[in-house]
């Protein structure tokens, strides 16, 4: 139980920051601010595809159900997918180039957890933390939410 409870708030902190680190491919403005309010539209759709598949993923592994696993991980890897994507979109047309590797860092941190998921292992919190951090020093207005 202990292991669904830390699923659920990870997935919440994850999408929260999700909001601050992308692009919608339509504004082409490397501006901090552009960047943190355009991820914010692409992460809030996602957020209840993300936390749901976040979940079902972990009680999956934690419970040797193999088949629902990977079920849940078709979900959280497209949903992941998705929001790395923005996330690396919005890295390359940054103009400060220390958000730029923030973003990037923080979808591979993204990308490292719900592998640990699949993987049936509790995902790596300190590496996202990490990243998270780094993009909130930036997206500060998200940063008190992760």
């Amino acid at each position: 139980m202990r292991r669904t409870a830390v699923l659920a708030a990870l997935a919440a902190g994850v999408l929260a920051v999700a909001g601050c680190g992308g692009d919608e491919g339509k504004d082409s403005d490397g501006s901090v601010e552009a960047i943190c309010t355009s991820m914010q539209s692409v992460a809030e759709p996602l957020d209840d595809e993300f936390g749901p598949a976040l979940t079902e993923a972990g009680i999956a592994g934690a419970q040797g159900d193999q088949e629902a696993l990977a079920e849940a991980m078709t979900k959280l890897d497209q949903v992941t997918e998705q929001i790395t994507t923005a996330a690396n979109e919005a890295a390359d047309r940054a103009d400060d180039p220390e958000f730029a590797q923030a973003l990037r860092d923080w979808g591979t941190a993204l990308e490292n957890l719900v592998a640990n998921v699949g993987e049936g292992n509790m995902p790596d919190l300190a590496e996202l933390e990490a990243a998270s951090t780094a993009v909130g020093r930036f997206c500060g207005e998200f940063e008190s939410t992760s």
